[in-house]
């Protein structure tokens, strides 16, 4: 199958998320050579794929996070964010179904 050889959308953020805040999150532990390469993983992950932005809501990934049933629930983002992107969703799906209304109207007027 396709999915087998291939990752799809709706993996990178859980993937991201889940490196920036727990796989590379510095423990007292660490060498200080391992505490500096996972900060500056993490760092540049975060700076990279725009993980704190206010705008990771509106992203096409997040939105396929949403439509894949392993990660609609975003339980990976933090509320507000998550909260934000069930908002943009809700949104699209009106805005879609205002626009298949309006053309169903034209297509009967034809």
């Amino acid at each position: 199958m396709c999915g087998e050889n291939h990752v799809g959308l709706s993996f990178i953020y859980p993937v991201l998320l889940n490196l920036a805040n727990n796989t590379l999150s510095a423990n007292e532990s660490d060498l200080a050579a391992i505490r500096s390469f996972k900060n500056t993983v993490r760092k540049e992950l975060i700076t990279r794929f725009k993980l704190l932005s206010r705008l990771l809501a509106e992203s096409i990934p997040i939105t396929a996070c949403m439509l894949d049933p392993r990660f609609k629930h975003l339980k990976f983002l933090p509320d507000d964010v998550r909260e934000e992107a069930q908002a943009r969703l809700t949104q699209l799906v009106r805005e879609d179904g205002e626009w298949n209304s309006r053309e169903l109207q034209v297509n009967e007027k034809l």
